[in-house]
């Protein structure tokens, strides 16, 4: 009797049980038992962020595939990855899980690796900044993966390109050295950016005599050598474009320009010009909100531009008497002129000799010129000689005459 399938509406349903029970009955078919789980990968990297899709291959003892079965999914440490329902596995962590799938009573494990997810670029801000020399600036590097996604967390190390001229340390924290430029590098992971840093000088903070001091010359004249001053930051690095302002002191001559601006080297400069005074004259150099500084010079009478005599005239009433003759040398400012060596001479010797002293004698009457002569210009003074008649002798002193006849006298 051959077995067959009928469908019968509700009402003929006890009949066809019973024709079906004729057929041979109704036996139970026994579910097929799960032999084996097999996942897709046993092993499974993944960066942070990331997913990984697992299968699962479910047989029978005889290998057969087994699609109808359900798969019960599981970590072992779901802070460093997950999976879901259907087998999707996310890494969320740095750090190893192990992932399972259960079928019943059979399973499989994979081992799951999560990594970091790689830095592909660095950023560094500011890009370019610009600091005086002590000052500090603070940089900031950011990571960023493939995708342009920020990366936190990461080790970041630091370079300054010059050392002399700016550091930095291992915060980001740029500070100025001496003034330049220098590249500041971050590096994480291999990758690096950087950023452009201008050192300055610093403020005006010293103000020093470079050159010219302590010169001599004569009054009125300017002085062979400028007056040069340098100004420099705390760390002697100079300063331009600072104005500096020149003063003379009191009968101390007077400065060209009154300000000058220091150059690339820091330094500026201007021409002395003495006053008329001999001796020790001064004159200074100041910067606002800089302890000024002192130039001195010692300062020489000129040469000789005119000779006195003292007296200047005299008259001598006596054969062989004498006079004494002074002469004072002076320049042109009319500052006296001492230790000058002159020389003396008489117009006419007969009548006045002078000798090297100027001491003037009298010679016979007249008038003589009394020159003084030193440097090509001289000075004079006039001596007169005027003899008083001490006695009167007549030859001769007797003698007798005849009138009408004359006698000739001579008186001495």
């Amino acid at each position: 009797m051959s077995c067959f399938k009928l469908r019968l509406p509700p009402r003929h349903l006890l009949a066809a049980m019973l024709v079906l029970a004729a057929c041979g009955g109704i036996t139970d078919t026994e579910r097929t038992q799960v032999s084996s789980v097999t996942l897709s990968q046993s092993a499974v990297n993944l960066e942070v962020g990331a997913s990984q899709q697992l299968t699962v291959e479910v047989r029978d003892a005889a290998g057969n595939l087994l699609s109808d079965r359900q798969v019960f999914w599981s970590s072992n440490d779901t802070t460093i990855a997950r999976v879901s329902a259907a087998g999707m596995v996310t890494g969320l962590a740095p750090g190893a899980a192990q992932i399972a799938a259960s079928v019943e009573r059979s399973s499989d494990v994979a081992s799951v690796a999560v990594l970091q997810r790689p830095v592909a670029s660095v950023g560094v801000a500011p890009g370019s900044s610009s600091i005086a020399v002590r000052q500090a600036i603070q940089l900031t590097a950011t990571t960023y993966d493939a995708q342009g996604q920020v990366l936190v967390g990461r080790a970041v190390s630091w370079e300054s390109s010059n050392l002399e001229v700016a550091t930095v340390d291992p915060s980001g924290q740029v500070r100025g050295v001496r003034p330049g430029t220098v590249t500041i590098t971050a590096t994480s992971e291999g990758r690096s950016g950087t950023a452009r840093v201008v050192v300055t000088v610093g403020a005006p903070a010293q103000l020093v005599i470079l050159r010219g001091d302590d010169q001599t010359a004569t009054v009125g004249s300017s002085l062979p050598d400028s007056l040069a001053v340098r100004v420099a930051d705390a760390d002697g690095n100079p300063v331009s474009n600072v104005t500096v302002s020149w003063a003379a002191a009191a009968g101390s001559g007077v400065l060209q320009p009154g300000t000058s601006v220091t150059d690339a080297a820091g330094v500026a400069r201007a021409r002395w010009t003495l006053g008329t005074t001999p001796g020790t004259q001064s004159a200074t150099a100041s910067v606002a909100g800089l302890a000024s500084v002192t130039f001195t010079a010692r300062v020489r009478p000129g040469r000789v531009s005119s000779i006195t005599i003292s007296p200047g005239n005299t008259t001598l009433n006596a054969l062989n008497g004498t006079v004494a003759l002074t002469a004072a040398a002076y320049d042109a400012s009319g500052n006296g002129l001492s230790g000058v060596a002159v020389t003396w001479s008489s117009s006419d010797p007969s009548i006045v000799a002078v000798n090297a002293a100027g001491v003037a004698t009298a010679q016979r009457n007249g008038l003589a010129t009394i020159s003084a002569q030193a440097d090509g210009v001289a000075g004079t003074a006039t001596v007169r000689v005027t003899q008083a008649v001490a006695q009167v002798a007549v030859t001769p002193a007797t003698g007798s005459v005849v009138i009408g006849t004359p006698l000739q006298l001579t008186a001495t």
